[in-house]
């Protein structure tokens, strides 16, 4: 089903339990897993030399709220490249609901925020029963703008500011008059209070990109801490736990600087899983680079790969106004891993008296939920720029 699995449910905080998923459940995971690294290439080939991050599960969010509205061509053109023809909508609502109640209580120490909204040219109108469902099952706030006023464009920017506790400030910079409507998810996940180490020293570390240059960025000695390791002849994979072991940080670090296209372009959930296996038991320190990553996903230019021959054209009747459709999906992720971090000690220069394994080199992030199999969010790191890469 997913990439990892727990053999018994577990819920480390009380709060909500873990369940058996649904049968639609797993094709929905199934299906967002496997997109996660389709994306990714996708997004690689178009930014090679560019950081990425983003969560396939919110992006998913956004189809999901989509299907409430569209047309049956684009519909069924999406749901076949998303490969869940065989779910109705209806469930495809429900399971991203249960899905997301389950991944925000499965453990606090991981702080994971979700938001969803659209936002629709104030010269349409929506129709009552799809704003409804879509507020009902995806949490999501539905906004009428004008879209030929500029001065609008703050007020996507300040919801998305509050929905993410002041960590994502801008979501888009320009609004243009002629489009339709816009769905946009946000992801924030902070693992700053969830890394498994006693000691985390802070520090500057030199750091290799991928045109092999070198340069010295902030970094993080993490000491004390258990996790799991595993070397292959072409890579060295980092499997960390977080907070209460729910949720696990795994880095793919490749032996040459160069070689992180190539590894992206082979990757799947399977052999990932393959790899996460034969991971071993390490205790030796990590150093890395300490990093934050804002990243935004515009789909609009990759709905040609999705396989659409057409606009997503609204259904006929839910507005007064006819040829409505979605114009852009956007999707917002913040990735945090120590920026925040309370109480870490300073040293001028990281040491290496321990054993110690440097990530010095780009690499592939995923974090992934243990119980469900779902990975949260996927990224590539190619260039850490004084701690924040945005």
């Amino acid at each position: 089903m997913g990439i990892s699995c727990v053999t018994e449910p577990s819920d480390p905080n009380g709060l909500h339990s873990i369940r058996p998923l649904t049968y639609e459940e797993e094709i929905l995971l199934k299906s967002s897993n496997e997109f996660s690294f389709e994306l990714l290439r996708m997004l690689d080939r178009n930014a090679p030399k560019e950081n990425i991050l983003f969560s396939s599960l919110g992006v998913g969010n956004g189809i999901g709220m989509s299907l409430n509205i569209l047309e049956l061509r684009p519909k069924e053109e999406l749901k076949s490249f998303l490969k869940i023809s065989e779910v109705r909508d209806i469930e495809i609502n429900k399971s991203y609901y249960e899905l997301g109640r389950m991944l925000n209580y499965v453990d606090l120490d991981v702080r994971f925020e979700n938001g969803n909204s659209i936002w629709i040219n104030f010269q349409n109108e929506f129709s009552p029963q799809s704003s409804d469902q879509i507020m009902a099952y995806y949490d999501a706030d539905v906004n009428y703008l004008n879209f030929g006023n500029p001065k609008n464009l703050k007020k996507i920017n300040q919801w998305a500011e509050n929905r993410t506790f002041g960590k994502i400030h801008q979501v888009v910079d320009t609004i243009i008059p002629a489009d339709k409507s816009y769905i946009i998810n946000l992801l924030y996940f902070d693992i700053s209070k969830a890394l498994p180490f006693e000691k985390v020293i802070s520090g500057p570390v030199v750091f290799n990109t991928l045109d092999g240059d070198r340069f010295e960025c902030a970094g993080l000695n993490l000491k004390e801490g258990v996790y799991n390791k595993y070397v292959h002849e072409d890579f060295v994979l980092i499997d960390i736990p977080l907070g209460k072991g729910q949720f696990n940080l795994t880095m793919m670090i490749p032996h040459k600087f160069d070689a992180l296209n190539k590894m992206i372009e082979n990757l799947n959930p399977g052999i990932v899983k393959e790899y996460i296996d034969q991971a071993t038991e390490s205790n030796e320190d990590l150093i890395l680079p300490d990093f934050e990553i804002n990243s935004e996903v515009r789909l609009k230019d990759l709905f040609p790969e999705f396989g659409l021959t057409g606009p997503l054209t609204v259904i006929e009747g839910y507005y007064p106004t006819h040829n409505l459709f979605i114009s852009d999906f956007i999707h917002k992720s913040h990735f945090n891993i120590g920026k925040d971090l309370d109480g870490a000690q300073t040293e001028l220069e990281l040491t290496f008296k321990d054993p110690a394994y440097l990530v010095d080199k780009p690499f592939i992030f995923i974090v992934r939920e243990k119980y469900t199999g779902a990975i949260v969010f996927t990224g590539k790191l190619a260039e850490p720029v004084n701690g924040s890469s945005e």
